[in-house]
Formats: structure tokens, sequence, C-alpha cells
């Protein structure tokens, strides 16, 4: 087991220009640490909300199964592991035994319970899960409650989070679901969490579900999934803009979330084609089962950074509403990334629609990108921008 992580070069997706910000933090290097230091017996082993890579390359030798919904902490994950492949750090054959748990969801459209199907697991049940703590306490709750599943009757599970993140409600769900709790003391700002699998106690999980007026379109959203209560005020102002006749147009909605901007799209005419993309996997189920509880027919569902993998100028718009954080650090990284992939897949005379705080530097961002970006709306917070004749 690897404790100190800067022998490692391990390395943030997307890259960042920022050099202060590292692939891992005191909550990765205390999580290892006390495996390390209290000889916890590792056999079946879980790692779960791996950011980067940290936790999974440093447990290499006990052949992890690693589960996560973002796109880009997977590629982070596989990106680092075979750098240390190829710096000698490790070989082949520990990478080859490495996996990836994939489960998927459904929502109920009558009541919003949601359902998971089966995952075969190649270990089951796990004695150890190591995991960082999500951002958000939904997301959390959504975890514990299919980890139940997979764990043994005595399994336990050691969190970790920066001290900002744990909170009472964050102790309150591990002891709700799993069992008796405790926490440890700070350490470089860091906490961990103790939890030993104990009740039995099945839980139902519900998803978030909101009207969208104007267009009677019911969005649902699995947890985790941003804005899932309700419609977030940039995404508001962004459709109060929307030009309203778009037909038979081919359109990306970047960054979709729950998807509701594609489908707005999608309902302006049966003749449009939107592709609906997003590194977290848990937004685009949300996506694909919002078109399919709305009856929309037209969309496609694509999980990956960006715009990776999308063919240059094949499109005549795209809607975003880009983020500026990465799990809990603000960044510019990926919406720079989006900006720069918008000016590839749009034709020349396609049409990039961006909201976004006014604070952001966006404007000089889609200059770089875009030969025209024009100004739409005059909302005291948010300002909806379109990019034109892309340079590239």
């Amino acid at each position: 087991m690897i404790k100190n992580l800067s022998e490692l070069p391990l390395f943030r997706f997307p890259p960042s220009k920022d050099k202060s910000l590292k692939a891992w933090n005191a909550a990765d290097e205390y999580l290892l640490y006390h495996l390390e230091e209290a000889h916890i017996p590792i056999k079946n082993i879980l790692i779960v909300n791996d950011q980067f890579g940290a936790l999974t390359t440093s447990l290499i030798a006990y052949s992890p199964c690693y589960w996560t919904d973002s796109f880009l902490a997977e590629t982070a994950i596989s990106d680092n592991l075979y750098r240390l492949q190829s710096d000698g750090h490790i070989n082949a054959e520990l990478i080859e035994k490495v996996t990836t748990i994939k489960p998927q969801y459904q929502i109920q459209p009558n009541n919003d319970v949601i359902e998971n199907q089966q995952v075969e697991l190649a270990s089951q049940p796990f004695d150890l899960v190591v995991m960082r703590i999500p951002k958000h306490n939904s997301l959390l709750e959504l975890q514990l409650t299919q980890l139940k599943k997979w764990i043994s009757p005595d399994a336990k599970i050691i969190a970790g989070g920066m001290n900002k993140e744990v909170h009472n409600s964050t102790l309150d769900c591990f002891e709700k679901i799993i069992g008796t709790t405790k926490t440890s003391l700070s350490r470089k700002k860091a906490r961990l969490v103790f939890s030993t699998n104990q009740d039995d106690t099945s839980h139902t999980i519900k998803a978030n579900r909101y009207t969208y007026a104007p267009y009677n379109l019911k969005i649902s959203s699995l947890p985790g999934v941003f804005s899932a209560n309700k419609l977030d005020i940039g995404t508001r102002v962004l459709l109060n803009y929307l030009p309203e006749n778009i037909a038979n147009k081919k359109c990306i909605d970047l960054g979709c979330g729950n998807g509701i901007i594609g489908a707005v799209i999608a309902k302006q005419s049966t003749d449009n084609h939107v592709l609906l993309t997003d590194e977290s996997a848990l937004a685009i189920e949300s996506a694909r089962i919002n078109f399919l509880h709305n009856k929309l027919n037209n969309g496609e569902f694509i999980q990956t950074h960006s715009l990776s993998g999308i063919e240059d100028r094949s499109f005549d718009y795209v809607f975003c509403n880009p983020p500026f954080h990465q799990n809990n650090t603000q960044t510019l990284s990926i919406a720079s990334a989006m900006f720069k992939d918008a000016a590839h897949v749009l034709n020349q005379n396609g049409e990039f629609w961006v909201v976004a705080n006014r604070h952001l530097p966006y404007y000089k961002m889609l200059q770089q990108h875009f030969n025209q970006v024009d100004t739409i709306s005059s909302d005291p917070k948010f300002v909806v921008r379109v990019a034109r004749r892309p340079k590239t």
C-alpha cells in the first residue's frame, strides 16, 4: 500500500492550469494512513467516489473494484493507472484485476420510486468499502442504499472527507442506512467516518420531480444530479431566451443534467435531433428517463467529457449551462473544454448558446474560439451569450 501520494505521478482530469490543484487531498491521505496504521484486513474491497485515482492506484495490490458516477473520475483513474505502469510503478497484471461497477437506475412514473437493475459482481459480498464522501447527501443516501445490497453482514465502511464535507446529517445518513457510526479526530482538516453494517432494514428512495409549465414537461432527477429539486435560475434564464423557431435541426444539450434544455428543444419540433451529453451517469439516466416519461423520441444520450468523440461540423446548435466546480473545487477547465469542443462540432452557421454567472470570465474565453460573441440577456445575475462563426 502506498501512503505517501506525493511519490506517485498522479494527474487531474481534465488538466488544470492551476498548479496548486493536486490529484489527491488530505482525505485520501487520511484513508490510506488509517488502513495501514489500524492494520485493517483487506480481502474483497470496493472503492467508491475515487476522484482521480489516488485510492485505486494505492490499493491496486488488493485487486479492488471501484464505483464512480463520474466519467471524469473514471478517465483519471484509467489514465493514472496506465501512466504508473509506463513509469514502472505497477505492472500490467495488477491493472487487469481492477474492475469497475456501473449500476443503472429507473424511476417509476407513478410514484417516483427509484429502482436499480441487478448488478453481477465478480466478488460478492464486499467486506470493506473505502469511499470519499460525495458532495450531496442525496447521492450519499443512494450509494449507501446500494452498498447495503453488496456488502457482507459485518462489513465495514470507511469514508473520508474534508471537515467542511462531513456534517451531522452525513453521520445520520450512515447511521440510518448502514449501522453504528462514529468519526475520527481531524487530521490536516480531514475526517474519517466509520460505519459497521448492522441494520437489515431496506430503504426506499424517491426521485425529485417538478413540472416546467411552459412546455408541460414533467422533469425527474436521480440523486446527485444538478438542481434536482427545482429548475435552477441560470437554466430558467436561458430557457426564457431560447429561439422558438428551431425545427429540423441537430442540437446538443451540453452538460445536460436532467435534460430539461434538451427536452424543450425536442418538444419544440419532433424533427429536431437532440444529443444530450454529461459526465455523470446519473444525469444521463435522468435525461433518458425524462425523454421516455414525456414521450419524446428524438433524443440521443452519451456519457462523456464535454463533446469528446462527437464529429466535427455536424451540429447546428449547442446549448450549455457550464459547471464551474469539479467536486468541491472551483475550476474553469471544464468550461474551457466545452467552449473549445463546441467550436469544433458546430457547422459554420452554427450557434453556441451559453448561460453563466456574470462574474465568470466566459466572454474572453468564448472569443478564443468564436469570431462573434453577442450578449443576449440583461438579467442582473446571469448572462446569456450566443457565440457564432467558430474559428476552427
